[in-house]
């Protein structure tokens, strides 16, 4: 008879020899003792397969599967298709966890009964801790400290787009029939994690930090936008998020905060791109998902101050204008 499982942890590898033994060192640590901890090999060309065998070797715990090179998306969904555990949790493979974030979230989990638990604040390689947007501390404070809430009641939750800071019951995700998206190399969470947490019934809150964020990575997140083919991969995300919202008839509740989040993340990430026919249909796929509706509502908010000239750029379409002040911006390195 198999041991019971309380959480099964997956791992998407790929190249990244250098940080993944500090990464499943935390993981054979965790206080929690009933995990399983499924490692797929995406590919590889480094020595990560090997390391990860050497790994399962010693503990039994750690299961490996290796496949051809198709994405983190697909590695994480033939990740949960093996799981076991009574909930399960994904982790990046240069990251780190702490000894006691799986026993803390499943303590959670299993005394709410939640959908999902999050914990909400996550250590960075930097030092400095990345703290979820809260707009209404009371409000949120309240919220949180609640046995356990759900989405209305707490709309922010939904620009808290990292599947690794959370676990998830799995019956809950295999009734839902989630899948991660897959052949994209950015913003692959933002869909799922919208749509896990508007679809919980109950979620729980952990404070943090539990989690270490290696964000000094190569391939960082603009470097990438910059440089890939993949950039529209944003734009198709929000798309999807936003059609996802609209057909549960709660668009309006989370509006405010779901074109908050995309704006922001839009307006940091444009700043990027050097080459302007690149940088107009990114620019232009943003305009065509705000409608005169979108923009309004973000006259409201914080983006109004801080992003004057974005929303300036969204309403009156003058691209190649915005284009031309943003490598200025840049080559004088002016924010």
């Amino acid at each position: 008879m198999e041991a019971w499982v309380k959480v099964s942890v997956i791992i998407p590898v790929y190249n990244v020899e250098k940080y993944l033994g500090d990464c499943l060192d935390s993981l054979l640590l965790q206080t929690l003792r009933e995990i399983e901890i499924i490692c797929v090999d995406d590919g590889a060309t480094d020595s990560s397969p090997r390391i990860l065998d050497e790994y399962a070797r010693k503990d039994s715990r750690l299961k490996v599967i290796h496949q051809k090179n198709a994405g983190a998306g697909a590695a994480r969904n033939q990740g949960v298709a093996q799981a076991r555990g009574e909930y399960i949790g994904f982790v990046d493979s240069d990251d780190v966890v702490y000894p006691t974030m799986y026993e803390e979230l499943y303590r959670k989990a299993s005394s709410s009964r939640a959908d999902m638990v999050i914990t909400g604040e996550v250590e960075t390689a930097a030092g400095d801790p990345i703290q979820f947007p809260i707009e209404n501390f009371k409000k949120a404070s309240k919220v949180l400290e609640l046995d356990r809430f759900n989405a209305v009641d707490y709309p922010s939750i939904i620009k808290n787009v990292f599947l690794w800071n959370r676990i998830y019951r799995r019956t809950f995700w295999l009734e839902h029939r989630f899948q991660i998206p897959e052949g994209r190399r950015f913003a692959e969470d933002l869909l799922i994690c919208t749509q896990t947490s508007v679809l919980a019934e109950r979620i729980g809150y952990v404070r943090g930090p539990l989690y270490w964020y290696r964000n000094e990575r190569e391939n960082s997140l603009s470097d990438t936008l910059a440089k890939s083919s993949k950039k529209l991969d944003y734009i198709t995300a929000v798309k999807e998020t936003k059609k996802f919202l609209q057909a549960t008839g709660k668009y309006p509740v989370f509006q405010q905060d779901f074109l908050v989040f995309a704006t922001h993340l839009f307006a940091m990430l444009q700043s990027k791109i050097a080459d302007y026919d690149h940088f107009y249909e990114f620019f232009s796929g943003m305009e065509r998902l705000l409608d005169e509706y979108d923009l309004n509502a973000l006259e409201k908010t914080w983006i109004r101050d801080a992003y004057p000239h974005v929303l300036h750029t969204l309403k009156h379409k003058n691209f190649r204008t915005h284009y031309c002040k943003n490598r200025i911006r840049s080559i004088l390195h002016i924010k």
